[in-house]
């Protein structure tokens, strides 16, 4: 049986070294990844590498980050097929062309609350640089229209990001046209029209249109569940968000 795996990248392939284990020694790390000045940020284990090397025996294994095409550009790990970037928002092929399909469909979602989405992220931008100046902010743009908006804490200090969540999700209420999640270290809140699980049902209809091969998803935040429920099989890092919440909640029923 054909397999194919949609696997995320930050965190689940490679980490930056703050996040690995502190026992592994640096010559037991191999450096994936380079940030924007080109100095190495990302590294994987020895059983990361094992594990990618494995799926890449079984059948394609394709990309499903947040990332842009740019820092994209900055992982140092073979993929040969096509992949998803931008939260969704952008579908390449093998070769690095754009899906000219998922791209139209996608630039229209986009553009459709792309005045409402533009207009809210510059109200809360204000918000945060007035009440939380201690953090980052910045509005992200795919195809032309405006896809997220992105907090960051330069110290990594969680508390300020969670406060920050709940007033952004009491403002929000139930409008379903926005997405808002988070991570270890930053605050996201996306156009709900486009995302990471839509790009990968787009991929599986093309790549097997008979539904007959064996799809995993790998993923370490909750913003990677809708993708991964999307395939066969959903696999997670023990020491990711996914496996903290679901800890958090056996530990309540039990």
């Amino acid at each position: 049986m054909r397999l194919i795996s949609f696997v995320d990248l930050d965190d689940t392939l490679f980490s930056t070294r703050r996040k690995l284990p502190a026992h592994l020694q640096d010559t037991e790390l191999e450096h994936v990844s380079v940030n924007t000045r080109g100095e190495a940020h990302g590294f994987r284990t020895a059983k990361q590498a094992a594990l990618f090397t494995q799926l890449c025996r079984l059948g394609p294994v394709i990309p499903v980050t947040g990332r842009s095409a740019q820092a994209f550009a900055r992982v140092r790990l073979p993929f040969s097929h096509a992949r998803v970037l931008d939260h969704g928002a952008t579908l390449l092929a093998a070769d690095g062309a754009p899906d000219a399909v998922y791209a139209a469909q996608t630039g229209e979602r986009l553009a459709q609350h792309a005045r409402d989405f533009s207009t809210l992220a510059q109200d809360l931008s204000r918000q945060v640089r007035l009440h939380f100046p201690g953090l980052q902010v910045r509005l992200h743009e795919v195809h032309g229209q405006p896809l997220y908006l992105v907090v960051k804490h330069p110290q990594r200090q969680m508390g300020a990001l969670t406060e920050l969540a709940h007033s952004w999700q009491e403002q929000l209420g139930s409008d379903s046209r926005w997405h808002l999640f988070s991570n270890d270290s930053t605050l996201t809140l996306m156009q709900a029209c486009v995302s990471k699980r839509g790009a990968v049902q787009h991929l599986q209809t093309t790549l097997d249109p008979r539904g007959e091969a064996l799809t995993l998803g790998f993923g370490d935040t909750l913003s990677d569940v809708g993708f991964m429920a999307a395939c066969d099989i959903a696999l997670t890092p023990g020491r990711s968000q996914i496996m903290r919440v679901l800890e958090a909640m056996h530990h309540v029923h039990s």
